[in-house]
């Protein structure tokens, strides 16, 4: 019986000693969670500031070496546009696809015109257009094959010169063109190289032309002439391809460049402005500002625009020594890096606010390869494949091209929220102990009865 009781004894003491232990075990697992979270909580605060402290060396405005394209033709103008994050570039008898995660190019089938009979080219509805005043190519990515469609000159019944296409931009399900036409103000027309007087039918000279919007419609292959641009543009060779840039910025088109301040000009009148023309497709109208334009600065085609997404919105110009950067809603510039290579042949495409400048570098007016034992006399071109991050990058591509600054930062508010619980706990400890002690000592002093 002795033996009996005994053991319930042990028993119960081994089952008191368990249950000691487990209460305190639960109570350190709560406090372990409370200060984990506590940590978690009191660091994310200190996240924020931490990261607008250091981003002046988070922020782009830097430029990555990326594969270039495999096939190089010298002197001839590669187009690129996006679609399904892939870039394709397409020039003449030759069709590329580069693959961002990768970075490698696929050659595709190759297109079946001449790349100086477009001069713009957009993604609409899962296919690519090539566009020029008298030819629509269209290429679809999932069949790897081209087809054509009707031109804008056979639709409108006027005889468009090469280069006279601009820029190409999809709004929804449509397709939006640019085109300056001299024809639509003389009919007696000397334009060999876009030089020269051009006379009306009442013997008026003029030194401009007209720029006219057009809409296309892939599914009906219809071409529609939008409201008119309110101001003629200068004609020259550079005025086709340097002096104006038609951008899409918040579903809007918005045409900047160098224009005749009066709509109607002579020689005797031929003054000049800049303007920003802005075309709201609902209203079908353009409203227009002045655009204040930097020292040093030409419109040139290598030009994009970042969505504000995961940079601050804003229009890039990539020209050779220099960039420039426009800010829309404040109608004011600024500069960045310019492209390292300087001189040379670029287009750009932009894939969530990162641009991707791809062309060809002049590297000399001769030389001797000694690799290959190959000479050559004149400029000789290389292709590249630039990635350029802009100003004020915060996207996705933050963890690539700044993880030592990403790890600096969660180090730095993670020591941050060390510190302060770590206090708050020393400091809770304390009064804890300074209880428990008063008690205790409350306890010794009571009277013995």
């Amino acid at each position: 019986m002795s033996q009996q009781v005994y053991n319930i004894k042990n028993f119960r003491k081994f089952y008191m000693q368990k249950k000691k232990t487990l209460l305190m075990n639960v109570a350190y697992m709560r406090k372990s969670i409370v200060f984990i979270l506590s940590l978690l909580i009191v660091s994310g605060l200190f996240t924020v500031p931490f990261s607008v402290a250091l981003a002046p060396y988070t922020a782009g405005d830097s430029w990555n070496i990326k594969t270039p394209t495999p096939i190089t033709q010298e002197r001839d103008n590669t187009f690129v546009i996006t679609m399904d994050d892939k870039i394709y570039a397409i020039r003449a008898g030759v069709t590329e696809c580069y693959d961002l995660v990768t970075d490698d190019w696929v050659t595709l089938e190759p297109m079946p015109i001449s790349s100086n009979r477009f001069s713009a080219i957009v993604s609409c509805q899962n296919k690519i257009y090539c566009i020029g005043p008298n030819v629509t190519a269209v290429y679809d990515p999932y069949t790897n094959s081209w087809s054509t469609k009707t031109s804008i000159a056979n639709q409108v019944g006027s005889v468009l010169q090469v280069g006279s296409v601009l820029q190409a931009h999809a709004m929804g399900d449509k397709v939006f063109v640019m085109t300056r036409q001299v024809e639509d103000l003389v009919q007696d027309v000397d334009i060999t190289n876009y030089y020269g007087v051009v006379k009306d039918t009442l013997g008026r000279s003029y030194s401009c032309c007209i720029a006219r919007l057009y809409m296309y419609d892939p599914v009906k292959d219809v071409w529609t002439e939008k409201t008119i641009v309110p101001y003629p543009v200068p004609i020259s060779w550079a005025s086709f391809y340097g002096k104006s840039v038609l951008v899409l910025m918040d579903n809007k088109l918005v045409f900047l460049g160098e224009f005749f301040t009066e709509k109607s000009v002579t020689l005797e009148n031929n003054q000049l402005g800049y303007k920003v023309l802005i075309y709201d497709l609902e209203l079908d109208i353009w409203t227009e500002k002045e655009l204040p334009v930097p020292d040093g600065f030409s419109f040139h085609d290598a030009t994009g625009v970042t969505s504000g997404r995961y940079a601050p919105q804003r229009i890039y110009f990539f020209n050779s020594d220099q960039t420039f950067v426009y800010n829309p809603a404040r109608n004011s510039w600024s500069t960045a890096s310019s492209i390292p290579t300087g001189r040379g042949s670029y287009s750009v495409v932009v894939v969530d606010d990162v641009f991707y400048v791809i062309g060809h570098k002049a590297i000399g007016t001769g030389g001797y390869d000694e690799e290959t034992g190959l000479s050559w006399s004149g400029v000789r071109y290389e292709a590249v494949n630039f990635q350029y991050i802009p100003l004020g990058y915060n996207g996705a591509l933050t963890f690539t091209f700044s993880l030592l600054h990403s790890l600096y930062i969660v180090a730095l508010s993670l020591t941050a929220g060390l510190i302060v619980v770590g206090l708050v706990y020393v400091i809770f400890q304390k009064k804890e102990t300074l209880k428990n002690k008063k008690i205790e000592t409350e306890k010794t002093e009571e009277p013995y009865v």
